[in-house]
């Protein structure tokens, strides 16, 4: 995945056809680079958390068991990490289902196949103001480099400010 070529990275797993259509259509509308459009059966081999992604959609319209469990509680950790921003769009049929996984404010859900709800939640993760994402900034001239990272302060320098040791950053598996 090219992270540096100025579009988020946004990676797809739906169930449906149309679920992942819509998701396909809105990402790419609003500037996202749609790296991967994949079945909800095997997306656990599939999301890995060194894969730089910015946004995971998640369609879903029936329940698919443990698989779908645990996909919804690694997308809710990884929001809970920073790794990346979630939305999760679900069936009434199991709604249920996911709210009882996912509560992260970072995971936004919406019900059914609102086209218009989805639009603006997709709009609202991939605006700068929206999330913090890799690298991207939708003003920068061509061939600007992505935004610097700020290394952590040493742990001596947090001590004397009174701030806690510098936590590292945990694998969402």
């Amino acid at each position: 995945m090219d992270v540096g070529g100025g579009s988020p990275t946004i990676l797809i797993f739906s169930d449906s056809a149309d679920g992942a259509s819509a998701a396909v259509r809105h990402a790419e509308a609003y500037g996202g680079r749609v790296a991967a459009t994949l079945p909800l059966t095997g997306s656990l081999d599939r999301l890995d958390p060194h894969l730089p992604v910015d946004l995971v959609i998640i369609d879903v319209s029936q329940d698919h068991g443990e698989p779908l469990d645990e996909l919804l509680r690694r997308v809710d950790r990884a929001a809970r990490h920073r790794h990346f921003s979630s939305v999760v769009v679900a069936a009434p049929d199991v709604l249920d289902i996911v709210l009882a996984r996912v509560g992260h404010e970072d995971v936004d859900l919406v019900v059914g196949r609102d086209s218009r709800a989805l639009e603006e939640v997709i709009a609202d993760r991939l605006s700068i103001e929206g999330t913090v994402l890799q690298g991207f900034r939708p003003n920068a001239p061509p061939g600007t480099s992505p935004l610097p990272v700020m290394p952590p302060l040493p742990d001596t320098l947090t001590r004397g400010l009174g701030l806690p040791l510098r936590e590292e950053r945990e694998a969402y598996r």
